[in-house]
């Protein structure tokens, strides 16, 4: 897929604080030259795309303050590179994923997610402690594209 208005030299998006609403959109994931992204303080829903393990250059990724949903993507581990991660104050449930720059992120790049589970948090994995996904209620049946409001 060719991006005619995105210029090849974007290396950083910051779309954090705009009141978007809606999934994250499927073509972030093919925006492979990316260093940065901010789409913390928005209210996205949906969930994490895994396609974001393309942006193999990635060093930053913020998701956190909104309402996404699921697991944390397996594949997320594959962004070698990755020094800044989180995705606090979010409805995310389920296991951390572990391994690689995984291992190197604090506690407080998940707070905010009753139903995560496993290191770095102190809540263990299968426990009777861990919310379901219906403890946060039901998604918002938005567009898929961002509108402000």
């Amino acid at each position: 897929m060719v991006y005619k208005n995105i210029p090849y030299n974007l290396t950083s998006i910051d779309q954090s604080s705009n009141k978007f609403y809606g999934d994250i959109p499927e073509s972030i994931g093919g925006l492979v030259w990316l260093y940065s992204l901010n789409l913390s303080n928005n209210d996205l829903t949906g969930s994490i795309l895994s396609s974001l393990a393309n942006l193999t250059n990635l060093e930053a990724l913020d998701l956190s303050k909104n309402m996404l949903l699921g697991e944390i993507p397996q594949q997320l581990t594959q962004l070698t590179f990755l020094e800044v991660f989180s995705v606090s104050r979010n409805h995310l449930t389920g296991p951390i994923p572990q391994g690689r720059q995984f291992s190197t992120f604090p506690s407080d790049s998940f707070n905010g997610n009753p139903g995560l589970c496993g290191t770095p948090l102190s809540r263990v994995c299968g426990s009777s402690l861990t919310p379901t996904p219906s403890t946060f209620g039901h998604a918002c049946p938005c567009d898929f594209e961002w509108k402000l409001y």
